[in-house]
């Protein structure tokens, strides 16, 4: 349009420029048909270009449909966009709310198994240290009850050595009043003996009757009798009168300290001054006087007998109880040791399972610490996603020119 305004123009000039001279009819004429032709390709071009402003003309109508049908479709795929991502941004939020809940559940649950384990270590930390304060307790109880034992078994010692010395030396004067007493029942038979070689002379009476001899000789049996019940009461019952109710009183003496090793030798010395005694017809000469200090001799050998017979009895009960004593000791060591064993073992095992808790509380640990690390891993994309979706819900719009191009 612009071009045909000013081709216009220019023949406005010239149509002025022509009338206003008139020299050059020839020129002019010239120009006119040179006017003319152009006029008529201006024509030509006026008539394309109208075409062509038509042709551009629907092809910008159609630009506008193809934009706003793009601007539809890009609405729509922005609609579609934003629905996807949201419906996915949904689904990607309840599955991590979803797993969020159970990671949560599943730390809580740990933390609550963390913490039992954690109360459980610590009860039985507890229980180890009284267990050791009663094992020190106990072992130290078990030391001075020892060293009690000890001290009260070294004293107890002492006084059975000297319980044993004492009554080795009442036995060695026991021996020693035993053999005077031998010495003077030697005396006393001697001076018997002297006196009868003195009063049996040949032709003199007999200084007793037959009748006084048979008492004398009673009374002698039953002393000796007497003598023999006394030492068989002495020896525990071991042998009965009834026994021997038909043996001499030599053969019961010999019977009855027939297994007494340590009485043996000096039963023999008895036995053999009884055998040395004189006979029932020498005994009937013995004035009333030296028959009765025999009997009290007798008596007091009986006595001596008896006493020693009591002092044998009361060092076997002793030795009993010494060696009673000593067992019971064996056997409380013994038992302490045991208990010691046992208690030891006890702690052992309080400490294994103290270890195995130990390293089950620390594999939890890690295990939650693992577990919280893909938490917040999980709230980090949770994040991103949240952040990347406004985004992504407005793209940016398509110009003309783009797609023009």
């Amino acid at each position: 349009m612009l071009i045909l305004r000013k081709t216009i123009q220019e023949l406005e000039d010239w149509n002025g420029d022509f009338s206003g001279g008139s020299n050059t009819t020839s020129s002019l004429q010239s120009t006119i048909d040179s006017l003319t032709s152009r006029n008529r390709q201006l024509e030509n071009d006026l008539q394309r270009l109208q075409l062509q402003q038509r042709n551009n003309q629907l092809a910008l109508e159609r630009l506008d449909e193809y934009e706003e049908t793009i601007s539809q479709l890009q609405d729509e795929l922005d609609q579609e966009r934003s629905n996807k991502k949201q419906s996915q941004t949904d689904k990607d939020e309840d599955v991590n709310h979803l797993v969020f809940t159970e990671e949560r559940k599943r730390v809580e649950e740990l933390s609550h198994n963390l913490e039992a384990v954690r109360r459980e270590s610590e009860e039985k930390s507890l229980q180890i240290e009284n267990e050791r304060d009663a094992l020190r307790n106990f072992k130290h109880d078990q030391l001075k009850e020892q060293e009690n034992l000890r001290k009260m078994h070294d004293l107890q010692l002492a006084e059975l050595n000297e319980q044993i010395q004492s009554l080795e030396n009442n036995k060695i004067d026991l021996i020693n009043q035993l053999d005077e007493l031998r010495q003077q029942l030697q005396s006393r038979e001697t001076q018997i003996r002297s006196f009868q070689s003195s009063t049996a002379t040949p032709g003199s009476p007999p200084m007793m009757s037959s009748s006084t001899h048979h008492r004398q000789s009673e009374d002698d049996r039953q002393q000796l009798t007497s003598i023999y019940e006394q030492l068989l009461t002495l020896l525990l019952g071991e042998y009965s009168l009834s026994d021997n109710v038909a043996l001499s009183s030599v053969e019961r003496f010999t019977n009855l300290f027939e297994h007494d090793d340590e009485g043996e030798q000096e039963l023999e010395e008895i036995l053999d001054f009884h055998q040395r005694a004189p006979s029932r017809q020498s005994l009937a000469s013995v004035t009333p006087g030296e028959k009765q200090q025999l009997i009290a001799q007798n008596e007091l050998l009986s006595t001596l007998l008896t006493e020693k017979e009591q002092e044998l009895i009361f060092l076997q009960q002793t030795e009993k109880t010494r060696e009673e004593f000593m067992e019971n000791l064996r056997l409380n060591l013994h038992k302490s040791e045991t208990e010691k064993e046992m208690k030891q073992t006890e702690l052992n095992d309080i400490r294994n399972v103290l270890d195995e808790k130990l390293r089950e509380n620390s594999l939890l640990k890690k295990e939650k610490m693992y577990f919280i690390e893909k938490l917040s891993e999980f709230e980090r994309e949770r994040q991103e996603i949240i952040h990347i979706a406004p985004k992504q819900a407005s793209p940016a719009p398509l110009t003309i020119q783009g797609i023009s191009q």
